[in-house]
């Protein structure tokens, strides 16, 4: 992680939080989990790229700052490995907010907007659908920065087999290009829609064609 973004990132974090006196700690705890080894694509830089795409659309969120600070956590707790990496980032995240001063129903909510970054679970209300689309930003991005993604999401994946992945990884991308929308939030799909689906077709595409030739 670049030192300037880091820095940049405190320095966010701790005008989010009126410089609590737990936030320089709490801070250190996110880039411990978000620097663990083996995260090419959930760590910093995402959470950084989620941001800023979050700030041009600040607009649309009804509880900003509880958006903001669910996507702070929303990966917090990330393993290839595991099937609830978001419900576990919620109890993270309603652990560290307690030291933070956050109200308990304030942290319910946060934890529900984590939840509806699994892509799976209902969608409950606007912010939720917010948060939703602003995590699957990526997708819709140029190609040049869609195949960094896909490279290190596969990356992550190390240890899965190539045929095996290649079934996975497609069937999860069928599921989001059969979405329609596949952002809920309008300005946002208008943005992002059609070149996320277009980068998927040519992922499952490419994939398609690593099998032929190593068959």
């Amino acid at each position: 992680m670049d030192r300037n973004l880091k820095l940049a990132l405190k320095e966010r974090w701790l005008k989010l939080w009126d410089n609590h006196p737990q936030a320089d700690r709490r801070f250190c705890n996110l880039v411990m989990m978000y620097e663990r080894a083996g995260l090419e694509y959930h760590n910093l830089g995402h959470i950084d790229s989620c941001l800023s795409v979050f700030d041009r659309y600040v607009y649309i969120a009804l509880r900003k700052k509880l958006v903001e600070i669910a996507l702070w956590y929303h990966d917090v707790i990330c393993s290839p490995l595991a099937s609830d990496n978001e419900r576990q980032s919620a109890f993270f995240a309603a652990d560290e907010l307690q030291w933070l001063g956050l109200s308990e129903e304030d942290i319910r909510y946060v934890r529900m907007l984590i939840m509806a970054t699994d892509h799976k679970s209902p969608l409950m209300n606007f912010d939720a659908q917010f948060i939703a689309a602003v995590d699957l930003h990526t997708l819709g991005m140029d190609a040049e920065t869609y195949a960094c993604y896909s490279t290190a999401i596969r990356s992550e994946y190390v240890h899965v087999t190539d045929d095996d992945y290649r079934i996975g990884r497609s069937k999860v991308l069928a599921g989001f290009i059969a979405r329609n929308p596949l952002y809920l939030i309008a300005p946002m799909n208008e943005e992002f829609g059609e070149r996320a689906k277009e980068n998927m077709k040519a992922e499952i595409e490419s994939l398609r064609a690593t099998r032929r030739i190593t068959a």
